[in-house]
């Protein structure tokens, strides 16, 4: 021990905390006072009396609205009150704005009990909060006292006076024990005493993807694996489809719902139809798939396979495998879950990784990109003049090539109708760009941006499938489809792997198509 001590006072820690003790004892007896009660409500008592005097309750919403202090001056006290657990919490605002706790001491206590204990717990949290984990799953006569606890702020213990706490109790367990609570009718008293707040689970693939991110950054197992950029995204997707019940609304399906719940915009259905939709089934989400089921499963295809990089179509193996194992559900639960992740992988995974390889490709044939659109400016003003163009290579003069001027703009859905009133807006901004001593570029124009990518896209189908399915490809097609692997790589958030693999997923699409 000496030696212990010799060391430690090395590293200055045994002199620090001695000193630390000296500077706390120095301070509590400058605290010290002695006086009448005149003096003390004269000289001690503070200016805001009533902040002494405030309930466990009042305690806590201040704290969550002090929290919330640099929020919005015109935002509503329950939404500033949630500024503590925005970066914490996800996907259960409603639920959070939890209750309003500054009405708790004027209609009555709450009083939400799981665990109980006598070992000093409940006798600390006086003026805070007890937190009580699977309450109903103790024995009844715990329970019951805490019914003196809620209503009358006391406590009996045998051999022992009556003792006062007032605490905020807040308790959970889960909704099948819930349920079978609510059919007990000798736990009408308790139920009198409880605010119930259901908290289900998330409904926005985005938030339920932050959930993923915030368990797998603090998991050991997952420190030096990369995960590509939709493993979350794709997992948070089927996740949310378990929980989702299907619209009765003709042309809505569950996918469709799931991105208007994640804020995207659906063709035909306006925005507003999620709250709507959500309104019809309040319940929704208190079922289905949990967060931890998913990690589990990616954890477990991680360490099985010794892997150090997982990909999107990986995790929906890991995700298949852990439904088939769990002895849990039944066969018609797991083929509907089954069916969840073909769902995932065709209506989200597919066009997210599409977008990808399109966009890589699409940079890295920016210079072809910028030829085409002027391509596409010479055609233009040759038909809206009604002038021949001059052949580049030949020399000879022919007519304004009609068939690439569709092409090109059918990739954006411009009807043959209205395609005149086009050409002349994009003529009208090139020629608003010349004027300014500007060259006329695809960031001038986000419809012509998106036009002239799908047009590259499709051409370059061809260079795809060449790449990835003959055994000695053309060396400029390799290179240039290593170009594009690369920029996934740097830009996109893949590795080698699930660049690779991501590159041989698009081409077998396709060849599909």
């Amino acid at each position: 021990m000496r030696l212990l001590a010799v060391e430690q006072d090395s590293h200055g820690g045994t002199a620090d905390f001695i000193d630390s003790l000296s500077s706390f004892s120095r301070l509590h007896r400058a605290q010290r006072w002695e006086g009448t009660f005149g003096d003390y409500l004269q000289n001690i008592l503070p200016a805001n009396p009533v902040a002494l005097a405030r309930t466990s309750h009042e305690y806590v919403w201040d704290m969550l609205r002090w929290h919330g202090r640099a929020g919005p001056p015109d935002a509503a006290e329950n939404q500033r009150a949630r500024e503590l657990f925005k970066r914490e919490l996800f996907g259960i605002d409603d639920s959070l704005s939890r209750v309003d706790l500054a009405k708790v001491a004027q209609i009555g206590d709450e009083g939400d009990p799981r665990a109980w204990s006598w070992s000093g717990a409940v006798y600390a949290a006086s003026r805070g909060v007890l937190e009580m984990i699977e309450i109903l799953k103790v024995k009844r006569e715990f329970l019951y006292l805490l019914l003196t606890l809620t209503q009358e702020k006391n406590v009996k213990v045998s051999r022992f006076p009556l003792i006062h706490l007032d605490e905020t109790i807040l308790a959970h367990t889960n909704l099948a024990e819930f349920h079978k609570f609510l059919q007990e009718k000798e736990n009408e008293a308790l139920l009198d005493r409880m605010v119930i707040i259901k908290i289900p689970y998330a409904l926005s693939y985005r938030d339920e993807s932050r959930i993923y991110q915030k368990l797998v950054s603090g998991a050991p197992a997952f420190r030096n694996v990369h995960l590509d950029p939709h493993v979350l995204n794709l997992a948070a997707v089927f996740a949310i489809l378990t929980r989702l019940v299907k619209p009765e609304r003709e042309g809505l399906d569950v996918a469709k719902k799931l991105r208007l719940y994640a804020g995207e915009a659906v063709e035909g259905v306006p925005e507003t139809e999620a709250t709507r939709l959500h309104a019809e089934v309040p319940d929704e989400g208190m079922t289905g798939v949990s967060p931890r089921f998913v990690i589990n499963a990616i954890s477990n295809a991680i360490t099985r396979g010794n892997t150090h990089s997982l990909t999107s179509m990986e995790l929906l193996l890991a995700l298949k495998d852990g439904i088939e194992s769990d002895a849990r559900m039944d066969v018609k639960q797991k083929k509907a879950w089954i069916d969840h992740l073909v769902t995932a992988r065709k209506e989200f995974y597919n066009r997210w990784v599409k977008e990808d390889v399109h966009r890589a490709m699409f940079a890295s044939f920016e210079e072809e990109a910028q030829q085409l659109l002027e391509k596409y400016l010479d055609e233009v003003e040759a038909s809206l003049d009604h002038r021949q163009v001059s052949d580049p290579i030949t020399g000879e003069s022919r007519a304004a090539d009609e068939r690439f001027l569709r092409s090109v703009e059918e990739k954006i859905k411009v009807s043959d109708s209205g395609k005149l009133s086009f050409r002349q807006e994009v003529v009208r901004k090139a020629m608003v760009a010349f004027k300014a001593g500007e060259k006329f570029k695809l960031a001038s124009h986000a419809r012509m941006r998106e036009a002239i990518e799908q047009y590259l896209f499709e051409e370059r189908r061809d260079v795809l499938r060449l790449v990835t399915s003959t055994a000695r490809p053309d060396e400029d097609a390799r290179q240039k489809i290593s170009v594009v692997q690369q920029r996934l790589v740097n830009e996109y958030g893949y590795d080698e792997h699930s660049a690779k693999e991501a590159l041989s997923y698009v081409t077998t699409l396709l060849a599909q198509e």
